[in-house]
């Protein structure tokens, strides 16, 4: 069984581009290219998020991607112009911390997407330079870089944790069509899947049953296991809010909700099991 669309949507209250979305215990967390807002459960906005007193507004800065960590209750966002991760409070949506991407080896310090896993670490797409991602504890202590050498430098990557290897990451490479998967300990790649079959991948991220969702080139959202075998698609193609126009981002709640980013309409829809 495949996901079905819903007829509920998630309608930023601006018109800019939409990048990343976020599922916590209360909200759906929506960012983009001039705000971070806040929504209940329900749809309804509640607020744009606060200030960071130490690393600035996000009004000032352009938000991109967002990713929610159920252990801490914590939230995650990146902003670029200048490069930082901000940390807002799961429950008051209050900002707690942040910190700037900084590494001596790049020639642009570029946060771009974010995720984490179980274990509290946190994975930020560092550059449009290098294709490598960094590793960081969620108070921002660097621990270690990864080199992904993608093989197509347009699209930066997404990184999700595995769910059957705690120190395994699955991680998109739009060039060759394919999910490469790494050891985020030794940074080494284990191995590499869906290869040709995924389209140029956007960005991934895992269902309740274990499935891979993957965003392809052609609007689709491709369903594959963790072994690179594709289970089916779902999605077509079109600019009515009942169809997919340039999806970005998707994630999925534990309750088996699918929540796909369309940046350009924007809106985000919601599908279900």
């Amino acid at each position: 069984m495949i996901p079905e669309k819903q007829q509920r949507l998630v309608r930023p209250v601006s018109s800019s581009e939409i990048y990343g979305v976020a599922v916590t215990r209360t909200h759906i967390i929506v960012t983009g290219a001039a705000y971070a807002q806040a929504f209940f459960l329900n749809h309804s906005f509640d607020r744009l998020l606060e200030r960071n007193e130490e690393h600035g507004n996000p009004l000032e800065k352009e938000t991109l991607y967002v990713t929610y960590d159920r252990g801490s209750n914590e939230i995650f966002i990146t902003t670029r112009r200048p490069s930082d991760v901000l940390v807002y409070s799961g429950d008051t949506l209050k900002p707690l911390r942040g910190w700037q991407i900084q590494r001596p080896d790049l020639r642009s310090n570029q946060a771009w997407s974010i995720s984490c896993d179980h274990r509290g670490r946190i994975f930020v797409w560092s550059a449009w330079d290098d294709y490598n991602f960094d590793v960081y504890t969620r108070t921002g202590e660097h621990l270690r870089t990864v080199s992904h050498k993608c093989s197509d430098g347009i699209i930066p990557g997404h990184v999700v944790a595995s769910p059957q290897h705690e120190d395994e990451v699955f991680v998109t490479d739009c060039g060759w069509e394919s999910i490469k998967v790494f050891d985020v300990v030794t940074g080494q790649l284990v191995r590499e899947i869906g290869k040709g079959k995924l389209g140029k991948t956007s960005a991934l991220t895992l269902d309740r049953n274990g499935h891979i969702l993957v965003v392809s080139s052609d609007a689709k959202i491709k369903v594959v296991n963790t072994t690179g075998e594709l289970i089916d698609s779902f999605g077509e193609v079109g600019r009515t809010h009942e169809l997919l126009s340039y999806p970005t981002n998707i994630c999925a709640d534990s309750t088996g909700l699918i929540y796909i980013v369309d940046r350009d309409s924007p809106q985000v829809s919601v599908w279900s099991y």
